[in-house]
Order: C-alpha cells, then structure tokens, then sequence
C-alpha cells in the first residue's frame, strides 16, 4: 500500500508495470518502462522509492531497480513478489491468457 501511494500522481504513460519485494531490512522496487526511459520519469521513480522506505525504519535499505521491457515483451521474468502497479495492455498477437506475452 505504501509503494501504490506513493505512486499516485507520477505514473507516466511509458510506466509498464511496478512490482516489489521486501524483507526485514531491505525493500526492492522494479520499475518496468515501456521504450526510452527519460530522466524526469527516472527522478520520479528514485523519489517514489524514497517516499516509500520513509515508511517504515531507519535502517531499511532501497533496492530501486529502473529497466526497459518494451511493450509485447512479457512482464512475468520481472516480477518480483508483488505487483503494485500494472498498466492495461491489448495482448501480444498469439498470447493467451494472462500477462502480455504469456501463452
């Protein structure tokens, strides 16, 4: 919940997915774009990383990971633990249910 809120008003439309994973004292945050990643949506990633490990303890150590999968890749070797964020997307050609890319 905290990565979501967090997220609220900075989802670019290149933003294809954010998934995350937490353990006693670090948080990993994935932030999956879809084409060239440009420098302001990278700054608004790093801070929505900043903004959610300020949530919880001092110690807690950020794993912010930026990477570029572009659209009908699929998502699902990206994921983490949980998907906190995914934008909706017409299917790869061919692809049955699930995630774009699945079959």
């Amino acid at each position: 919940m905290s990565l979501q809120r967090a997220l609220v008003g900075v989802v670019p439309a290149s933003l294809r997915a954010v998934t995350c994973d937490w353990a006693e004292t670090k948080i990993s945050i994935r932030y999956i774009f879809d084409g060239p990643i440009r420098s302001d949506d990278a700054i608004d990633m790093l801070a929505v990383g900043e903004d959610v490990v300020s949530d919880f303890r001092d110690t807690m150590e950020l794993d912010d990971q930026i990477v570029r999968v572009d659209h009908p890749a699929a998502l699902a070797p990206h994921f983490l633990r949980a998907w906190a964020y995914m934008r909706k997307e017409a299917p790869a050609e061919g692809a049955g249910p699930g995630l774009a890319g699945e079959g």
